[in-house]
């Protein structure tokens, strides 16, 4: 879901972001603000457990909901909701479902439509006059009523669509939301099958999940949609939507003439406008195939255009709702799209691990710029969503109401350093395992990190703490000096974090743009605060850029020459080797700051000196050793090198993988 707008304009416009107008009516404006201010309302989260876990541990497990609609095109329907699940437990007598603010009519236990007895409180508790057994499979009919409820169900009349535009029902239900339209267990990590039937009065377009079964013209000036999906969708992005709506198909062949068809609904004078914009869908779909390398994983796509409307869009399950003043948004129609991979075929666990679904959708924004545009396209899409002075919570397990942009456009930034710490073949590989591996199911922030490590071949301990789990980014303050020694120049750089908060260990690009040889590009793994490394061209470079194409979450880099390296005024400092971890071959920079015995040695990790790198007197300046695993007969572990210079001493751990 993309949280964009809040109010709503009276004219079409194509903009992702419009400017709203006073002019809606007052019950336009308290409905769509109450759907959006819910931080009371939902429910804190904690860290969670395996997706497997929450089944099992719960008394049942929800199969398919198969739902009957009257909407008669007001505030009030009624329905029927069939819910069949299978018994997890023995011996329970009595389950409990969601269902807020409607009226429960009657619950029957078919075949034999016994009634069953129930209860209001948080919940909708409903009792059997039996006991039911683990791998019971049980199906129940919920007769019920929605009148005016808060959250989920929105009716607004022509008057208030407005634009020539008749009278609009939908549903509107992440996060919590589908409880106030239909009895369910309304979690993400419950997955079901769905049939859907949706009476409308004549003249009525009803779209919904899964593809059409059927359409029945009434006797009684009605017709009935019957949709269906045999794939798992989970409660939040089940929908249905209902307008005077004009239908178009658009078409996406494959190579090898496979075809996904995407059903288009809007209002008639928005017509030209959507199938110029919507054009775009069908090489969206090429290019997520292509990036994810997984194949279009529904029976359909289908986008239907809404106003009033509190958000951008809403990626329910092959069928995205969209904004009615933003049907020529590009990054909106990629970002829905991208979610039927990212949030529908695989969906978070809970909504603390909502960032694998907006933070993935949202980079697929960017992937699409790189689409259209190449890198400039990628690196413009990332920099306009750099952020980080706004950004004070942690991507992982965001405050309600969850739609913050730290899910979004910092989610995305931690997928774009993980594609620039692994290369793009290892990173859109890790993307395609992940979504094979839960396809159809729910994942959690954690299996994401099993998933990038195993193919990685190392921990990712320190990305995924830093990135995702912890606050704030770097501050660089980067000087550095050239000085000749002899034919050569030895470049000496200084790369100092400045800001509050953690240190952040991360790969860091620098570009020399030297007279005769064109860019020397120097890639330093930043492990610490004060980081320190030398380099040694034959000709002097002209120019120092950091982080030229924009890899790194960070605050802008402050650059200067460094008088002090220029000049030889030096201090004692040891430098963070890199690379790290390394094999075969890691580079340890170190200063002196006077002319003194220098010893600079290697030890186990009991402590027990293996190798003696620099043993001899030393006079002030920037020197660099470098070791060689091989020449010294290491193997995998971990390592320590202290410097000892006259007065001063400091260690510093190196890691060795093989």
């Amino acid at each position: 879901m993309k949280v964009l707008t809040l109010f709503f304009s009276a004219i079409l416009c194509a903009t992702l972001l419009n400017a709203q107008t006073p002019s809606e009516i007052d019950e336009v404006r308290t409905k769509e603000m109450n759907a959006f201010n819910r931080s009371a309302k939902v429910p804190s989260l904690y860290p969670t457990a395996q997706w497997f876990s929450r089944l099992l541990m719960r008394p049942i497990d929800i199969l398919k909901y198969d739902l009957d609609i009257n909407l008669p095109m007001s505030n009030s329907f009624t329905g029927r909701n069939r819910i069949t699940f299978r018994v997890q437990r023995d011996s329970i007598n009595r389950i409990a479902l969601n269902a807020n603010q409607m009226t429960i009519q009657s619950v029957l236990w078919e075949p034999q439509n016994t009634p069953l007895t129930f209860s209001r409180t948080d919940s909708l508790y409903i009792t059997f006059p039996q006991w039911l057994y683990a791998e019971d499979t049980v199906t129940i009919a919920i007769a019920y009523q929605v009148s005016s409820p808060s959250y989920g169900y929105y009716f607004y009349t022509s008057a208030q669509t407005g634009g020539g535009a008749g009278a609009l029902a939908y549903t509107m239900s992440e996060p919590y939301d589908a409880r106030y339209w239909m009895p369910c267990f309304d979690e993400p990590y419950d997955k079901a099958t769905m049939e859907m039937k949706i009476t409308v009065p004549q003249g009525i377009v009803a779209p919904s999940n899964g593809v059409l079964v059927s359409l029945t013209n009434n006797p009684n000036n009605t017709r009935t949609y019957h949709w269906k999906t045999d794939y798992p969708i989970t409660t939040y992005l089940m929908c249905f939507a209902a307008s005077n709506y004009q239908q178009f198909n658009t078409y996406y062949v494959r190579p090898n003439g496979d075809t996904v068809v995407t059903e288009n609904y809007v209002w008639a004078s928005d017509l030209p406008t959507a199938q110029n914009s919507f054009s775009l869908v069908a090489p969206m779909i090429g290019m997520c195939e292509n990036r994810f390398q997984i194949l279009y994983p529904f029976e359909k796509y289908g986008q239907a255009a809404v106003r009033p409307f509190a958000y951008g869009g809403m990626e329910h399950q092959t069928m995205s709702i969209l904004h009615r003043n933003s049907l020529s948004s590009q990054n909106l129609i990629v970002h829905e799209l991208a979610h039927h991979w990212w949030g529908n075929m695989v969906t978070c666990e809970t909504f603390a691990d909502l960032w694998l679904n907006e933070g993935f959708a949202t980079y697929t924004e960017a992937l699409w710029r790189e689409h259209q545009q190449g890198f400039s396209g990628l690196y413009n899409y990332m920099q306009s969503r750099l952020r980080p002075s706004q950004w004070s919570n942690p991507v992982y397990n965001p405050p309600p109401p969850y739609f913050i942009d730290e899910v979004y456009g910092k989610g995305a930034w931690v997928l774009h350093q993980l594609r620039y710490l692994c290369g793009d073949s290892l990173f859109f590989q890790i993307v395609k395992t992940y979504g094979e591996q839960y396809k159809y199911g729910v994942a959690n922030t954690a299996q994401l990190k099993a998933v990038a490590e195993s193919l990685y071949g190392a921990s990712l301990d320190d990305f995924f703490q830093q990135w995702v789990y912890g606050t704030g980014a770097p501050r660089f303050n980067v000087t550095w000096s050239r000085a000749q020694e002899g034919s050569q120049w030895r470049i000496s750089v200084r790369v100092q974090q400045t800001q509050a908060g953690q240190t952040f260990k991360v790969p860091l690009e620098l570009f020399f743009q030297l007279p005769s040889a064109g860019t020397r590009i120097e890639r330093v793994n930043i492990q610490s605060r004060d980081t320190l490394v030398v380099f040694y061209f034959n000709e002097r470079p002209n120019t120092l850029e950091v982080d030229k194409n924009g890899w790194v979450l960070r605050f802008p880099v402050t650059l200067s020459d460094n008088p002090r390296l220029s000049t030889g005024r030096y201090e004692f400092r040891l430098s963070q080797n890199y690379p790290n971890p390394f094999n075969p071959t890691t580079t340890i920079n170190y200063e002196i700051g006077r002319t003194a015995p220098v010893e600079l040695s290697l030890y186990d990790a009991l402590g027990r000196k293996v190798a003696t790198l620099v043993n001899q007197v030393k006079s002030p300046g920037v020197y660099s050793v470098q070791v060689n695993a091989a020449q010294y007969g290491l193997a995998s572990g971990v390592y320590f090198y202290r410097l000892k210079a006259g007065e001063f001493s400091e260690t510093k751990k190196l890691v060795l993988t093989k």
